[in-house]
């Protein structure tokens, strides 16, 4: 295997991890967490900001991820 084959392999594997895992968190571990809050606007206001922060991480992994699965699907070839 190249280095190419195997970066690109390593990056869709970490990318896939990172959506699933993200997810999970906020489904699991964020928004239980914003039932902190006193009142609804305040949980709302909480899990909000924290899926507003995770947004761009997760758009970036999917551009990455599906590109890399391109690039598989080409060394494959």
């Amino acid at each position: 295997m190249t280095v190419w084959s195997t970066t690109v392999r390593a990056t869709h594997v970490l990318t896939n991890a990172a959506l699933v895992g993200g997810s999970l968190m906020g489904a699991v571990g964020l928004n239980p967490a914003s039932r902190e809050g006193d009142d609804a606007r305040e949980r709302s206001r909480i899990a909000e900001e924290g899926w507003r922060r995770w947004g761009p991480v997760q758009g970036v992994g999917i551009g990455l991820h599906v590109l890399s699965g391109v690039a598989i699907l080409a060394d494959n070839r």
